[in-house]
């Protein structure tokens, strides 16, 4: 019996294990997409790396990728600026909502919320 407890030890100790590296894998990956492509920057390179790897582009090939790649990320800052300041509106609109639909111990908490997550986002650029 003892022998049996130690082995259903060994393997729940195997099985958190298992589970713990996968919740951190799969955060990890998460993380990783939402920094590749939370930016115009990181979403044009993150797609002309992907091409790369995936359509094995040759080095003439990679040269002439450059500049589109150059061209897109300005015309997506462009679109970015252009288009953030009424996209901050229409969240601070929802939030303002949300807020009036909670109850007063919530709203403590969806002020936490809100602070995490504005944490999580990548910095904004500046509108010209």
């Amino acid at each position: 019996m003892n022998r049996f407890k130690g082995w259903l030890g060994v393997a729940g100790i195997f099985l958190l294990g298992m589970l713990a590296g996968a919740a951190l894998s799969l955060a990890l990956l998460r993380r990783m997409h939402q920094r590749n492509t939370a930016t115009p920057e990181h979403a044009a390179e993150f797609f002309a790396k992907r091409l790369r790897s995936e359509l094995r582009l040759d080095a003439e090939q990679q040269r002439q990728l450059a500049p589109v790649v150059e061209e897109t990320k300005q015309q997506l800052r462009d679109n970015f600026r252009e288009i953030q300041p009424r996209n901050e509106l229409i969240w601070r609109k929802a939030m303002e909502k949300v807020r009036a639909l909670l109850r007063a111990d919530q709203t403590a908490k969806f002020d936490d919320f809100i602070q995490r997550s504005q944490r999580l986002r990548p910095p904004r650029e500046p509108a010209p």
